[in-house]
């Protein structure tokens, strides 16, 4: 994406990332009995749905973490 706001960029993530998050999550809501594992991970990805959806609200937060993780 190339972006020169903040402003930018959160029209942009709307436009392009929003379509796909919006699949993903209604993929894994229609999973029907998830078991072990995979129903931890449906269950903390559905926790976390919330915090995901404020880079579409706040277009300085980053996509990824990695410079943050690579600083530790």
């Amino acid at each position: 994406m190339r972006y020169k706001t903040p402003v930018d960029k959160k029209a942009q993530r709307r436009k392009l990332v929003k379509p796909l998050l919006d699949a993903y999550y209604r993929f894994i809501e229609g999973i029907a009995y998830p078991m072990h594992k995979l129903k931890d991970a449906v269950k903390n990805a559905l926790k976390l749905k919330d915090r995901v959806y404020q880079i579409f609200e706040i277009g300085e937060l980053p996509l990824s973490n990695n410079s943050v993780e690579q600083s530790i």
